[in-house]
């Protein structure tokens, strides 16, 4: 289990670094025009839904496990990979959102 997650964390970090690159190059090229405002407008919006959707699924399992008296215990360290996953992923899933629209529109 613990190769499964560090393998999950480096493939995790080396596409924060590639989305990092392709964010830089992207801005450097289109120079921040409305085309490049308006791309990266959308892509935002789509990582915020994101992002509703999965505090949503976070705060209903809590729930249901407060109101089912499910009796267990989450480590510290298993509830900080869930967020730095959480964030690295919204960056990657922004990453491919702008892939989309630059090549959409």
């Amino acid at each position: 289990m613990q190769s499964i997650i560090l393998f999950i964390i480096i493939l995790e970090v080396v596409l924060f670094i590639l989305s990092l690159h392709y964010h830089a190059s992207k801005k450097l090229q289109y120079h921040n025009d409305e085309r490049w405002i308006l791309i990266t407008s959308k892509a935002n919006h789509i990582c915020n839904i994101f992002k509703e959707i999965f505090l949503a699924i976070i705060c209903s399992l809590f729930i249901a496990a407060t109101l089912l008296k499910i009796n267990g215990s989450i480590s510290y360290n298993r509830v900080f990979l869930v967020l730095y996953s959480l964030i690295i992923c919204d960056t990657i899933l922004n990453t491919i959102m702008l892939i989309y629209y630059d090549k959409q529109m």
